[in-house]
């Protein structure tokens, strides 16, 4: 056998026990992901495979959204915002779009569940279904910055129009995650006081919650977990749809004072894949109408990417 052919034989042999002979690259040359590549990856793998480009898409999902100074809250009909990657650089400034799309009830249908409350009807009857109304927001991060900042920009903060921020918007920066990864502790300031307060200037009651909320975040004050992010455990296989296919990644579970975030373990692409909000506020039933309210505007969830 020519000397040529057996260095090749080897090689290949050498391939099919380790990485594999031939085996395809999650990214093709042309830049597209292989979905099929991508969900035949372990969660580690498919974490690290995750890196975004220009046109990449995530949705965001919410219970909660202010809109033209109301809060309208139904955690069976949940908002979504669908955020698109205009440009993305993991050591300087990324720019998205986004479009937020959610349902209101109509006064109509209001009307009849109430009249159905109230009035007389047959035993046996069921209710009114609801009818809902499409609203549509959009806007724009133009200066998202996800290589120094500890400051976080949460979805309900997102301004109708461009917004200039210099906070990391949904990512965690890369010294933040280094940190996380390292000490197993970061400082990271989410600005949840000031977001609910904007967000809820229309109602009474929800301003008197946030009041609570301030009061109590006054009471904390001295704690170290206020701010400061500790991982919780080891990591995690968080489950998310990519490119339509259902697949898992390797995630980061840290917690603070306000709540928990999950964060996609991978320092290229530190992406928060949810945040629950759920402080202890002191003068406030965790499970009363406000605070459910009040966690359903801050909270939220990435449930979809595509690359």
């Amino acid at each position: 056998m020519p000397r040529n052919i057996t260095i090749v034989s080897i090689l290949c042999l050498t391939l099919i026990l380790g990485a594999g002979c031939g085996k395809k690259d999650v990214v093709s040359p042309d830049g597209n992901v292989n979905t099929d590549v991508l969900a035949s990856l372990n969660a580690e793998e498919a974490a690290k495979a995750i890196v975004f480009k220009k046109g990449s898409s995530l949705v965001i999902q919410q219970t909660a959204v202010p809109f033209e100074g109301n809060v309208y809250f139904d955690e069976s009909k949940k908002s979504e915002r669908y955020v698109e990657v205009e440009s993305f650089n993991p050591t300087g400034q990324t720019q998205l779009n986004w479009q937020s799309e959610h349902f209101v009830e109509t006064d109509a249908s209001k009307a009849a569940r109430e009249e159905f409350e109230t009035g007389e009807r047959e035993d046996g009857a069921e209710p009114p279904e609801k009818e809902y109304d499409r609203v549509v927001t959009s806007g724009k991060l133009t200066s998202v910055k996800l290589e120094k900042p500890h400051e976080l920009s949460l979805p309900v903060n997102w301004k109708a129009e461009e917004d200039n921020t210099r906070s990391s918007a949904i990512w965690v920066s890369r010294d933040a995650f280094k940190e996380l990864s390292g000490t197993r502790s970061s400082t990271i300031y989410l600005d949840a006081v000031e977001a609910a307060n904007i967000a809820t200037l229309g109602s009474a009651d929800l301003q008197r919650a946030v009041s609570s909320l301030r009061e109590s975040v006054r009471g904390v004050a001295n704690r170290t977990d206020v701010d400061s992010m500790n991982v919780e455990g080891d990591v995690v296989n968080w489950p998310i749809i990519v490119n339509d296919e259902a697949i898992k990644v390797q995630a980061v579970k840290a917690r603070n004072w306000f709540g928990e975030i999950v964060v996609l373990n991978n320092p290229n692409n530190p992406l928060i894949l949810k945040f629950e909000f759920n402080p202890n506020v002191e003068g406030i039933e965790a499970g009363s109408e406000e605070m459910n309210i009040i966690r359903g505007l801050l909270g939220y969830e990435v449930t979809e990417i595509r690359l």
